[in-house]
Parts: structure tokens; C-alpha cells; sequence
């Protein structure tokens, strides 16, 4: 009986440690497989709360996995904190608390708790707490807001509205209604657009520029109610007229001029509404990198102009200044070697709020000013706030600013080239940089894949790779201009591309792909009054090129073929505004496709040397982004996107005969299609995309976080 009850105890032992080890092993595989959904819960759906139950299900259910455990604590705090729960702090403390030998956990924990305690220490409003919430991020709407200003009593948001119309739109934050001061939805036939809203004191007017070349073309303002818009200011000179502020009397605008947008040199002005006198301020002559030149504040007390730029000419990175309205001195606020990028003044006059990379991350920070002059050194205010657009403070004191989700990457399907039918759906290409992956192009003989790299900021520029497909080398260029468009030579030695140097105009220009020797292209084109030149494509003897010109000042779109050899060219095409098209080449180089950009757009070929034009197709775009197309390698069909009136404006390609006929629905969608590039062996296409999942544009406030006066808060 002994050794029954021995073996039976053996065989539960077994049994048990069968039971044990197979419980592990499916603890291993699935606490992993829900830490994942929690993390795409979070970050891909935005949805935080159902995000910190999933996380809160793994440390329950999986208490042994101590890593997955502790990473889920760190996340549950980081989902309060976008929240601006308070609850943040006891969630990053229970990291600490609770998995001590975790120790990267632990770390980034103790880090967030530094963050948050100096933030409470120093952030002194009675019972109200500090917090971020987010205002708006609706994937259900077919309206991208993004940008713009908030009204003072943070009633409104003033925003373009860059999908429907490219007019001024207006977001009442309580009730997230649209409203459409001009009426306007869809985009002018002249192709103007308004930029850069700025609201009145009174909450009332909107002032803003309208871009659109020739007469028009001015400082506008609105009423918020719909009242008929009007001139205030142009000037025929100094054209492009970017409004920042107005003056707490609403007597004047803080403005600033150029002869185009990111052009040198730019003067600071106030504009009188009285009797619309100019007064120059100052006059910037050194390279201002990215938007910084875009965003300026006014003091309260009018007195003080705040803007960054580099300390010195040649110099990517801004240093953050003031100048005297009355004598004109500027003297600099916040000098570091990394980048400063102003974000706004708060309204008690005493702080000025920027973002800086001083820490390795992109972080807000406050100095506190009076009389012109810095009263201290700058305080941490949040960590890790991102690459954010400032939309402006209100009347007490909220902070609202907007934050983009959208990542590019290039992507590749197969299609069989008689049939038209889809081999394989899309997928992303595994390459370094992921997220910054734009404009792909196969190399004439299919086996390289050139493409540009976006730069981690917008204010430097970005890189042209080249990509071996059989070997999986890429060889990375970093270039003084910000490459736009990359196009092969027919011999597959260089590499064509549209290119703006120092974020001026478009220029064309040519790269050797062995050296990545950067060559400019000349033309006789006028680029103090033109947007710039864009290259469409290099002719199969080599000799010859086409490109097209948007000529900002006159209004037009053209296109011109042009000898390489003796830079002959001839006008082969015309386009009575300044929206510009895109365009293809055919594979024999004897044909160019083509889409101008309106809301009804039509898809024509032409001949490369001018002539007669055919149409294809005439279809309504949704947005006021380009229409992405190629040439098949057979050149007997021409693929080009289509967006849709529906959730998050997906994008599809379809297939369109050259000889004529019915489109044929490829049957996929994406959010954007860009740069379309066909490879020789006539089945695989690439093409670059934010990806199939929607992910808008977001606005966020962040509240309480000016520090009070003790007396003004007794």
C-alpha cells in the first residue's frame, strides 16, 4: 500500500509540474499577446481608459511575469497623465513601490516622479490641479483640425480648413460644432487659400492672410459670425504678410513680411487699424530655420516682441529673443545649444512658454520675464510634451496647442499587370527610419529604390536614401536642402529631385548616386516671384527634361520641357492658377500624365513635346492634397488615388486603360497615397502612406500651470 500511495503521489507530482510548466508556457505566450493589445490600444486607438483596463487585467491575472507587471504600472500612469488625472503620481510611485528589482521600470518611474513633484511644487493654484486634457480628436470627421489660434475666452478654435475648402473654420470647443464664417466649402477656382487666423481681443474678428497671388492676395479679417470679409493690408513689395498678434486695445497687429513664405529677409511690423500705417520694427536677415519665423508674440503691455531665430547666420538650431516696440533693441531671452521653439506669452505678461531638446526629448519650458528683461533661469513645466503647434493661451491662462499622430512609411503591393487584380496587399518595407519614409522611386533597372527621409524636426532638412534590393544596404545622403520628389536618370547615375535650399523657394537639382555630389539645375525662372520649380521627369535620351513652374505673383502653373545641353526649353502647358498638378512620365518618356489640383479634378495626358491633350477621367477629390499617380511598365494603364467623402478621407487607387475607358477599382484603401513609382518588372508598385489605421490630428490644454502670486491667491 506503501508504494501505491508512492507512485500515486509520483504521478501527482508529474502531474502537477505538467499542469505548472503548461501554465507557464501559456502565461509566457499570453501575457505578452495582451500586453501588446493594451499598448495598441493606447497608443494606436487612443482609447486610454480601455487601455488601463488591459493593463490592469495582466497585473492581475500575470503577477509572476514581474517585468510585463511593472511595464504595465509605468503605462497605467502614463495613460492618467495624458489624462491629467492626479492619480498619475500614485501610479508611477506604486512602480517603485511594488517592483523594486525592475530596474528600467523603476527609472523611467522615479524620472516621471521628479517631473510631476517639481511641477507641483512650483505650480501653486490653491485646489486646482495641474493637468493636460485633450480638446479634440474626432476620426469619425472628415475636417483635419489642426493649427490656427484659440480665442481668448477659449470659446473658439480658428483653425484652415485644408480638406474642404482651404478657408477659415472655426471649432466651438463645448459643443465640437464646425463653423464656416465665409460659407465657403469648397476651394476658390482662383486656388487662394487663407492662412495664419488670429482672433481679436474681443473674441469677435478673425484677422488672416489670404494667399492666392495677383490682387487678392492680402491681410484679410472676418467677423466670427459671418460678416463680409475685407482688406486690411497689402503690400505689393513685401507680399507674404503673416499675422501673429494683435495688441490688448486692438488698435494694432504684430505682422511680419516677406517676398514668400520662409523667405529672407523678413520685417517685423505693428500694423495700425487706424489708419493702417506701418511701423518696422526690425528686420531679420538671417536664415529663421523651419516655422519659427511663423510664430511671434506680442507682451501683453505691447511693449516687448518675442520670436526665436538662430543666434548666428548658418546656425539649424533658434535661440529665443525679445524686442523693444519703442527703441528697437533686441536682446536675447533664452540662449542654449540646443533648439528653442517658442510656443507663447502667458497673459500676465510675466512668462514666456517654449519647447526645447535641451534633455534628449522634446520638453516645455518656462523663464520667467519682466521689463524686457529674463528674471531667471527657465523651469521644467512637462516632459516629453513632443513636436507640438502652438495655437495660443487664453484669458486665464490655458495653454492649447496641437499634436499630430501621422507617421509616413513606404509601402508595396503586387498586381498582376494584365488583370489588374491585386497579388499581394499592401506592406510596409522593412527599412531604418521607420515613420520617416516618403516618395518612393524604383531605379531604372529594379534594384535600388531611391527615397527621402523626413528629419526628426521640421526645422532641418531631410535626406535622400537609396535602398539595394537585393543586397538590403541603404546609403543614406544627408543634403543642405529639403529633397522633395526624387526621380532616376534614364542610365540610373543620378538621381533628379525638387529640392529648397535653406527653406526658400523649390529648386531643381541632381544628385550622383556614387558620390551624392549635389548639383544645381539652373532655369530662368524669377524665384523672388515664384512658389518654385518642381521636376517631373528626365527623357529617355538623357538630353531632356520636363518640369513645372508655379509663379506665385502671376497666378500661374507651367510647364516647360528643357534642354539639358543647352538649356534651351518651350512651354508645353498652362494652368490659369498657382495650385500646381502632378505628373508622370511615361516609361518610352514620350507622353507626360497629369492631375492639376482642384476639387474636380480631371486626369489628361499630353505629349512631351506640347500638343493636343486627352482626357481619361474626371472625378471629384475629396481634400486638398495632390492626386498620386504612375504609368504601368507596359505603359498601357495609369494608376491614380481617389479620396473619399467617409471616415478619416480614405484613399483609393484605381486603373485607368491609356487607350481610354473604365476605371477599375483596385480594391484597397489607405489614408493618402504618395508618390506612386512602378517597378520594371511591371507587378510591384510602391508608394508612401500614413498606413490603413486613421489616426487625426489632435488638440490638447494644458491648464493650470502658470504659477499665482501668493497675494493673488489669497
Amino acid at each position: 500500500m506503501k508504494k501505491k500511495h508512492s507512485s500515486i503521489s509520483i504521478i501527482a507530482l508529474i502531474t502537477a509540474a505538467f499542469i505548472c510548466i503548461s501554465f507557464s508556457t501559456q502565461n509566457s505566450s499570453d501575457h505578452k499577446v495582451l500586453f501588446e493589445k493594451a499598448k495598441f490600444t493606447m497608443e494606436t486607438k487612443g482609447d486610454l481608459k480601455g487601455a488601463i483596463r488591459f493593463f490592469e487585467e495582466l497585473i492581475s491575472k500575470y503577477p509572476n511575469q514581474r517585468g510585463y507587471a511593472a511595464k504595465s504600472q509605468f503605462y497605467i500612469g502614463l495613460c492618467l497623465e495624458k489624462q491629467g488625472l492626479k492619480e498619475a503620481q500614485q501610479a508611477f510611485q506604486k512602480v517603485v513601490d511594488n517592483y523594486p528589482e525592475q530596474i528600467e521600470a523603476v527609472m523611467m518611474a522615479k524620472e516621471k516622479l521628479i517631473t510631476l513633484r517639481r511641477i507641483h511644487q512650483f505650480v501653486e493654484t490653491g485646489n486646482e490641479e495641474f493637468m493636460i486634457r485633450q480638446v479634440w480628436a474626432d476620426p469619425e470627421s472628415d475636417v483635419d483640425v489642426w493649427g490656427g489660434d484659440i480665442s481668448p475666452d477659449g470659446r473658439f478654435h480658428a483653425f484652415i480648413d485644408w480638406n474642404k475648402s482651404g478657408d477659415i473654420a472655426v471649432l466651438e470647443v463645448a459643443t465640437q460644432e464646425i463653423i464656416r464664417p465665409s460659407g465657403r466649402t469648397r476651394w476658390d477656382p482662383s486656388g487662394g487659400y487663407a492662412m495664419y487666423p488670429k482672433w481679436s481681443p474681443d473674441n469677435k474678428k478673425i484677422v488672416y492672410f489670404w494667399a492666392e497671388g495677383g490682387e487678392k492676395s492680402g491681410l484679410y479679417m472676418i467677423g466670427r459670425e459671418g460678416s463680409n470679409s475685407s482688406l486690411l493690408y497689402k503690400d505689393e513689395s513685401w507680399p507674404w504678410i503673416v499675422p501673429h498678434d494683435w495688441s490688448n486695445d486692438g488698435q494694432y497687429i504684430l505682422a511680419s513680411l516677406s517676398k514668400g513664405r520662409y523667405m529672407m529677409p523678413v520685417r517685423i511690423v505693428l500694423i495700425s487699424l487706424e489708419d493702417y500705417s506701418v511701423n518696422v520694427l526690425k528686420t531679420l536677415n538671417l536664415n529663421v530655420i523651419g516655422s519659427a519665423a511663423e510664430h511671434m508674440n506680442l507682451s501683453p503691455d505691447g511693449k516687448f516682441v518675442v520670436y526665436a531665430r538662430p543666434s548666428k547666420k548658418g546656425d539649424l538650431n533658434n535661440d529665443i529673443f525679445l524686442l523693444s516696440v519703442e527703441n528697437k533693441n533686441e536682446i536675447p531671452l533664452v540662449e542654449h545649444p540646443a533648439e528653442d521653439f517658442l510656443l507663447g506669452w502667458s497673459p500676465d505678461g510675466k512668462w514666456v512658454l517654449f519647447a526645447s531638446d535641451r534633455t534628449g526629448s522634446v520638453d516645455a519650458w518656462m523663464i520667467p520675464v519682466r521689463d524686457g528683461k529674463p528674471q531667471g533661469s527657465p523651469e521644467l513645466i512637462k516632459k516629453g510634451i513632443g513636436e507640438i503647434e502652438p495655437i495660443g493661451f487664453t484669458n486665464t491662462g490655458s495653454f492649447y496647442y496641437g499634436f499630430s499622430n501621422l507617421m509616413q512609411d513606404v509601402y508595396i503591393f503586387c498586381m498582376d499587370p494584365g488583370k489588374g487584380e491585386i497579388l499581394a496587399l499592401p506592406k510596409k518595407a522593412a527599412l531604418p527610419g521607420e515613420g520617416r519614409n516618403i516618395e518612393p522611386a524604383y531605379s531604372p533597372d529594379g534594384k535600388y529604390m531611391a527615397y527621402t527621409r523626413i528629419s526628426m524636426s521640421d526645422k532641418r532638412p531631410n535626406s535622400l536614401c537609396i535602398y539595394s534590393l537585393e543586397t538590403g544596404e541603404e546609403r543614406e545622403f544627408p543634403l543642405k536642402i529639403e529633397v522633395v520628389s526624387p526621380k532616376w536618370s534614364p542610365d540610373g547615375s543620378s538621381i533628379f529631385l525638387t529640392g529648397k535650399f535653406e527653406f526658400h523657394h523649390f529648386g531643381l537639382y541632381k544628385v550622383n548616386v556614387q558620390k551624392g555630389v549635389l548639383t544645381p539645375i539652373p532655369t530662368d525662372k524669377p524665384q523672388e516671384i515664384a512658389f518654385g520649380s518642381f521636376f517631373i521627369g528626365s527623357c529617355n535620351d538623357g538630353k531632356s527634361f520636363v518640369y513645372q513652374h508655379i509663379d506665385e505673383k502671376n497666378n500661374l502653373t507651367r510647364v516647360f520641357c528643357r534642354s539639358l545641353e543647352d538649356g534651351a526649353e518651350k512651354e508645353i502647358y498652362r494652368l490659369p492658377h498657382r495650385l500646381g498638378l502632378t505628373a508622370s512620365m511615361s516609361p518610352d518618356s514620350q507622353w507626360i500624365a497629369f492631375v492639376s489640383r482642384e476639387k474636380e479634378r480631371t486626369l489628361r495626358i499630353m505629349p512631351v513635346t506640347g500638343g493636343d491633350l486627352k482626357e481619361l477621367y474626371t472625378f471629384e477629390h475629396v481634400g486638398g492634397h495632390p492626386t498620386a499617380l504612375t504609368w504601368t511598365a507596359d505603359g498601357k494603364y495609369i494608376l491614380f488615388s481617389l479620396s473619399e467623402r467617409k471616415r478619416g478621407l480614405p484613399t483609393s487607387i484605381w486603373r485607368i486603360p491609356v487607350s481610354g475607358g473604365i476605371p477599375q477599382d483596385l480594391g484597397f484603401k489607405m489614408k493618402f497615397f504618395n508618390n506612386i513609382s512602378a517597378h520594371p518588372n511591371g507587378k510591384q508598385f510602391a508608394f508612401s502612406s500614413y498606413g490603413t489605421e486613421y489616426r487625426p490630428s489632435e488638440v490638447w490644454v494644458m491648464e493650470n500651470f502658470l504659477p499665482l502670486a501668493k497675494t493673488e491667491k489669497e
